[in-house]
């Protein structure tokens, strides 16, 4: 079974900010992300956060609190700290899908569509785990089997991510009738064309 633990997510997201904040300005932006696919900045982007739909738009104001386009290290943190609190049902500091799918019952998300969610969810859950694993083993310097914080931060060489990427994007791919009934674009079942 997957879980994650709130220490875990609090390093982990820590980890990633320091790799993402390309520009070393406390925050990570749309510069940070143009600077690190090395393209210009996109005036567009930005000026019309309003018109995102409703649901990313209030996640979006979730995260950036002082609504200045980027994301400070604590307003992850806040975030994660909110969103793990609302999750870990039984106050274990590790949530995993039991949990998620007793947060959307009683949040009164009709049972179908948390049947729906699980398997979505545990599909997703499951290479993000492989991901995981895998950066734990090409972490591991000493060979141990056992990786550490310390060997996770000293990481240089994502070679191996290039060799998965492709493979991970096509498995991650979920069940388009699933999204399809979940977003309200079919109400039957249709074979795949």
């Amino acid at each position: 079974e997957v879980n994650l633990s709130s220490n875990f997510l609090q390093k982990f997201s820590g980890f990633l900010f320091d790799k993402l904040d390309v520009d070393g300005d406390a925050e990570i932006s749309a510069s940070d992300w143009f600077e690190l696919i090395g393209e210009r900045r996109n005036t567009n982007i930005g000026r019309r956060l309003v018109s995102l739909p409703s649901p990313i738009y209030k996640l979006y104001t979730h995260l950036d609190q002082d609504r200045n386009e980027g994301l400070s290290l604590e307003e992850i943190h806040n975030f994660r700290k909110r969103t793990f609190t609302l999750l870990d049902k039984n106050e274990d500091c590790i949530v995993d899908l039991t949990e998620v799918i007793a947060v959307l019952g009683d949040s009164k998300l009709p049972k179908d569509f948390q049947l729906g969610v699980k398997p979505i969810a545990q599909h997703q859950l499951t290479l993000g785990n492989h991901a995981l694993n895998r950066i734990f083993v090409a972490a591991d310097s000493n060979k141990d089997n056992n990786t550490v914080l310390e060997e996770i931060l000293k990481l240089s060489d994502f070679n191996f991510i290039e060799s998965e990427a492709g493979m991970l994007l096509t498995l991650g791919q979920p069940n388009k009738q699933l999204i399809k009934y979940l977003t309200g674009h079919s109400g039957t079942y249709q074979e795949d064309e």
